[in-house]
């Protein structure tokens, strides 16, 4: 005896035309379904930069709290312990804002995967055709051209630069006033090296992951961009009946 499948079991959609036959029973068209598609990701992208404005205003706010602080501290414990204390709260602020980037990130790329799906039927190609991205890539030392910089890439990739300062700042105060001896590591690490060596990797990351499309950097043959359908469909959770 096989299992059947579950009815109310989500659905994996992988196929465009599968997609299409979602709304066969939808009693509008198709031009509803799309404008509501483009609604939803303009009030997607409207929500990812609320929230960017909101992490930015917090942890510029504890940033300018801990370096007040550090200007006139004495070393004493008091100042150590609000130094210690505003540097862990940047840094769960900073991780939380990293993943809700993430989070942002994956429903902006679903609702750009439906636009690019739906849109054929509708008004052509529009959003899937683009300039040549391969063109403008050879025009980065050209200071005034286009270049295809992934705006997103660049929220997040300073993000992670973020949490890796105050991982720094942390691992410093540790350093710096812990009475256990550390003169081995110190002896091959300083604060200052490795704030250097943090923000060669941030520039260089900053070129390297954040054009848009497929990252090619290390790639000898370039590939185009195309849009994988892999969708799920949630299903119907059913309501047992009450004898009344």
């Amino acid at each position: 005896m096989t299992n059947q499948p579950n009815k109310f079991d989500p659905q994996i959609i992988t196929d465009r035309k599968e997609y299409i036959s979602l709304f066969d029973n939808f009693e509008g068209n198709k031009q509803e379904v799309f404008k509501q598609i483009l609604d939803i990701r303009k009030f997607e992208i409207e929500l990812y930069w609320k929230r960017t404005t909101f992490f930015w205003t917090i942890i510029g706010s504890v940033i300018a709290g801990y370096f007040i602080v550090f200007s006139k501290t004495d070393s004493n414990q008091n100042s150590l312990k609000i130094l210690f204390s505003l540097s862990n709260l940047g840094l769960v602020f900073s991780v939380g804002w990293y993943f809700a980037n993430r989070g942002a990130k994956f429903w902006q790329v679903n609702w750009e995967k439906h636009v690019d799906i739906m849109e054929d039927d509708i008004i052509g190609p529009l959003y899937k055709t683009t300039i040549n991205k391969e063109y403008y890539r050879k025009k980065f030392f050209h200071l005034l051209s286009p270049f295809p910089f992934s705006v997103s890439k660049i929220n997040q990739v300073l993000n992670v630069v973020l949490i890796g300062f105050w991982v720094i700042i942390i691992m410093d105060l540790f350093m710096s006033n812990l009475t256990i001896e550390l003169s081995s590591i110190e002896s091959y690490y300083s604060f200052y090296s490795l704030l250097g060596l943090a923000t060669f990797i941030s520039l260089f990351s900053l070129f390297a992951f954040t054009q848009t499309g497929i990252n090619n950097l290390f790639k000898k043959e370039k590939q185009l961009k195309s849009t994988e359908i892999n969708f799920e469909k949630r299903g119907l959770k059913q309501t047992p009946k009450t004898n009344e």
